[in-house]
């Protein structure tokens, strides 16, 4: 078994190709897929699921993959087929079953992410309760923790952010007028959404047992299966949300040209009502600038203002941009997170640039927003500038195991905490953080970029956060 998936991975894309999202549209729908292999049954295959009506609305990521899996699935014993079925079946709902179960699967991930002891069952119990009742979860949290002005003064320091993007669009020499324009347009197109949705998603179809826990589970992934079936060929609901309201993270979705912040990001230590400004957009503000930078990184600014992949960039300014990307590339691909173990700069190009746009578009916004309504600071000895960065660092402290660094080095596109020690400008983790306005990055490792260069220049996480 461990063969066979071991064979299953060597037909694999590496994670660091999957990025380019021009080679990942491919709109093949099912009798393209079937074409790849015709002796696999695809139109049986979704038939079972009750879907006969999948037709061209089928996207292929990676249509090599498909080519070679048929022969690979013909030349295996199907013992050792249906023996890797089981124990997807059992890793899947392995967290829901006897203590035995739950502890031997603990003992096998722990292997990987170092972990030394298994989160108590109330927290675990939360978790599944967020992920597969998120906006059931979500309501009666956003009532106990996200209530008063939160949700405005989120909104006003988006507005600020944006704007401070906005005024900065026209120091970059590099960018010519034409995509300036557009850039612009796609930055006052962008949508954000804040806290919650506006309208709470139906869970009437869901049927629930009070005993069978594992049972449960298994109905809630055929209930959100067959939700996103049932929508294929239908019209994109603008007003959905991909996270939960409770969930500590945030994305930036390029087809819809939109942020989105759930209420479980909007707290201590990212972001509070009571915090000083300062803090609050050192915090959720990098953040907020993070995700904004989503939309003109390497693979969001792939996408227009309306959300469609296609070229707007002229072409000579498209290749400038690739220099630079470059250049943060190698940058990080250089950085030693564990002896012997770099990390890869093509994976995790995306959110090092949203790291390098990010803290700057919230410095400036900050820098924009105390302009017009200034405060004093007010933590006794520190000066608003150092607040902002203290409330950026608190944001990310973190403990990892070597194992767990080891492990998202190969396969996280985030780059992790322990590389801000070691990278030129920082990521969006703390370490020895300046108190002073962000200077644009060097080119180099511990080389000074010239004034108005532009890996901070280029502006540029969702599963994820």
């Amino acid at each position: 078994m461990v063969a066979f998936e071991t064979a299953l991975a060597e037909l694999q894309t590496p994670r660091d190709q999957m990025r380019d999202p021009d080679k990942t549209y491919n709109l093949l729908g099912v009798d393209g897929l079937s074409k790849l292999d015709p002796e696999l049954n695809w139109a049986g295959f979704f038939k079972s699921f009750g879907y006969t009506k999948l037709g061209a609305d089928l996207n292929v990521t990676v249509p090599g993959y498909f080519e070679k899996l048929g022969g690979l699935l013909r030349g295996t014993d199907p013992n050792t087929l249906q023996a890797y079925l089981r124990w997807h079946i059992l890793r899947i709902s392995a967290n829901a079953l006897s203590k035995d179960i739950v502890d031997a699967d603990f003992q096998f991930t722990s292997a990987l992410t170092g972990a030394k002891e298994l989160s108590p069952r109330w927290e675990r119990c939360v978790g599944w309760a967020n992920m597969g009742l998120g906006e059931l979860v979500g309501q009666a949290f956003i009532k106990e923790r996200f209530a008063g002005a939160s949700k405005d003064i989120a909104l006003e320091m988006i507005a600020a952010i944006e704007e401070a993007f906005a005024a900065g669009l026209p120091a970059l020499a590099w960018m010519d007028d034409a995509t300036r324009q557009r850039a612009l347009e796609k930055a006052k197109a962008l949508h954000n959404k804040i806290g919650y949705p506006d309208k709470w998603r139906d869970y009437g179809k869901l049927k629930l047992q009070r005993t069978g826990h594992a049972g449960n589970g298994q109905a809630i992934r055929k209930f959100l299966l067959q939700r996103d079936f049932d929508r294929v060929g239908k019209p994109v609901d603008k007003g959905e949300w991909h996270m939960p309201p409770a969930l500590v993270n945030a994305y930036y979705n390029p087809s819809a040209n939109e942020m989105v912040f759930p209420a479980g990001i909007l707290q201590p230590p990212y972001f509070s009502a009571d915090f000083p400004m300062a803090m609050n957009f050192g915090g959720i503000g990098m953040v907020m600038g993070h995700e904004l930078s989503h939309g003109f990184d390497d693979q969001g600014r792939k996408f227009d203002k309306d959300g469609v992949l296609r070229e707007w960039w002229d072409p000579s300014v498209a290749s400038k941009f690739e220099t630079r990307a470059k250049c943060i590339e190698n940058t990080y691909g250089g950085i030693e997170v564990l002896p012997a173990v770099k990390l890869n700069g093509k994976l995790t190009l995306g959110e090092n640039i949203a790291d390098f746009g990010g803290i700057k578009a919230a410095y400036a916004g900050y820098k924009l927003h105390a302009s017009k309504k200034p405060e004093e600071p007010l933590i006794q000895g520190l000066t608003s500038e150092q607040l902002f960065f203290i409330g950026f660092a608190q944001g990310w402290c973190t403990h990892e195991t070597p194992e767990s660094q080891r492990l998202r080095a190969t396969v996280d596109p985030h780059s992790p905490p322990s590389s801000a020690s070691t990278s030129p400008w920082p990521t969006s983790r703390p370490s020895r953080r300046r108190s002073s306005a962000s200077p644009a990055p060097p080119c180099a490792p511990r080389t000074p970029a010239r004034s108005g260069e532009p890996l901070a220049a280029l502006r540029d996480r969702p599963r994820g956060a």
